[in-house]
């Protein structure tokens, strides 16, 4: 009978989360038909590649990787802050006119995003309506658009992550080490981020060690806080025996 009245409970809590993400998405909208904010969407169909700045930024530097000049020269005032190997990946657009190589890219980008988000869902065994849900709020977002709208990488390095995820999830650390390394290859800035990620994990597969031994200082929350910084980077490196 509890689980019964557990069941209805959570029935009743999903629906109201769910109607507050469509109402989100239905307010986003209304904003975007009221005060006319297609200016995401009219700029990514724009020939000109000065709108697309990031992604332009990347183009030069491959053509100078093609013509043996210099990658990190300046471009319309800009450089490109990318590591090596994000050019040399990139290499092969260079190879087409830039707006063709630019469109390539930004399709590339959704069939990614609409990847990742499938494989969390899958992942999580999330129900479809959830899904669509929370698809839809991410696409209809400012930051995805703002990312197609300047050809920037943020989805590549999200299926990246996703990866690494899924792989620590199924026991798998080499893997999610590799995928892990290729974002930070990319993204040298995600580092200190992948790190807190993996002190989470960490402290989270420790609590339920600790938790199956009925101690540890995890399970008691000494790894929580400024005073157990630390602790936290030691447990990330060695667990305990």
């Amino acid at each position: 009978m509890a689980l019964v009245e557990r069941s209805k409970l959570w029935m009743i809590l999903d629906g109201f989360l769910m109607a507050i993400a469509l109402g989100i998405i239905g307010m986003s909208s209304w904003l975007h038909a009221r005060f006319q904010f297609f200016f995401p969407l009219e700029v990514i169909t724009d020939p000109s590649m000065i709108a697309h700045l990031d992604f332009d930024v990347f183009l030069h530097s491959a053509r100078a990787l093609w013509e043996g000049g210099v990658v990190y020269s300046e471009h319309r005032g800009n450089i490109n802050a990318t590591p090596p190997v994000w050019t040399v990946l990139v290499a092969p657009l260079a190879l087409l006119e830039p707006i063709t190589a630019y469109r390539i890219f930004v399709l590339i980008t959704i069939l990614v995003t609409v990847g990742y988000v499938a494989w969390m869902a899958d992942e999580l065994e999330l129900r479809l309506a959830w899904t669509i849900v929370g698809a839809s709020m991410l696409f209809f977002s400012s930051p995805f658009l703002a990312e197609l709208l300047y050809g920037q990488i943020y989805s590549l390095l999200a299926l990246g992550l996703v990866a690494a995820w899924v792989a620590d999830r199924r026991g798998k650390p080499t893997v999610s080490g590799v995928a892990l390394g290729l974002v930070l290859a990319v993204k040298p800035q995600f580092a200190p981020r992948a790190f807190v990620a993996a002190g989470a994990a960490k402290v989270a597969q420790l609590r339920r060690s600790a938790s199956l031994r009925g101690s540890g200082d995890v399970s008691r929350g000494r790894c929580c806080g400024a005073r157990g910084a630390y602790r936290l980077a030691d447990l990330c490196v060695e667990p305990p025996a």
